[in-house]
């Protein structure tokens, strides 16, 4: 049975070439923001997957965004374990408008199945305030 080890979302995901391990920063934990639509322009679904030897090698998924069960947007994700029983997939997000507050989920489905959710919360705050202090030169 393929499952789905960890999944989380960030702003970076990087996979270092000589050594090829995976680091993240700014994982997404909390949004927040004084007005909607909320921008975010780009960032990194990470989701590192385990199967079984009886398991297929190839599978094709899908990664659904929704904001408060309102789909936002989904995109196809061809999983290749590539002779290995563990795959770590890397989902780049461009331009990703988020409506309103509350939450936005992110789930990765094999077919009707999920494997995985990460939830992120999304709260609207004050709006920004600015002060100005003016000296001498």
């Amino acid at each position: 049975m393929i499952r789905s080890v960890i999944m989380f979302c960030a702003e970076g995901v990087v996979q270092d070439a000589q050594t090829n391990n995976i680091s993240a920063f700014n994982i997404f934990q909390r949004l927040a923001s004084p007005a909607f639509p909320l921008f975010i322009q780009k960032f990194y679904v990470f989701n590192l997957l385990e199967r079984e030897d009886s398991d297929p090698a190839i599978i094709d998924c899908r990664i659904v965004i929704t904001n408060n069960e309102i789909e936002l947007f989904s995109f196809p994700a061809r999983i290749d374990f590539r002779n290995s029983n563990l795959t770590r997939s890397i989902g780049t997000i461009v331009g990703l408008s988020i409506t309103n507050p509350g939450t936005l989920t992110f789930t990765f489905y094999m077919g009707s199945t999920s494997l995985a959710s990460y939830i992120i919360k999304v709260d609207n705050t004050n709006p920004p305030q600015g002060t100005i202090e003016n000296t001498n030169p």
